[in-house]
């Protein structure tokens, strides 16, 4: 499995985790205080943004290095 792969398998389940969590406290089971929730899903969406910005980055370089190899760009 390649590394974009992973990257975008972890994203996928840390914005199920987060969807999940949103529902379960907006139908008012109480599995974490609202503070606590905030806070989590305040850490999930950062973690987010930045693995999606690690896969941007790493596209752009694979992408700009195979332009490179083919003679597209000096």
């Amino acid at each position: 499995m390649s590394m974009n792969v992973l990257i975008v398998r972890i994203i996928s389940a840390l914005i199920v985790l987060a969807g999940v969590l949103i529902v379960l406290q907006i139908w008012g089971v109480d599995i974490l205080s609202w503070t606590l929730f905030i806070k989590l899903i305040g850490t999930l969406g950062v973690v987010v943004l930045v693995l999606g910005f690690l896969l941007a980055v790493k596209f752009d370089f694979s992408e700009h290095k195979k332009m490179k190899d083919e003679n597209y760009l000096d």
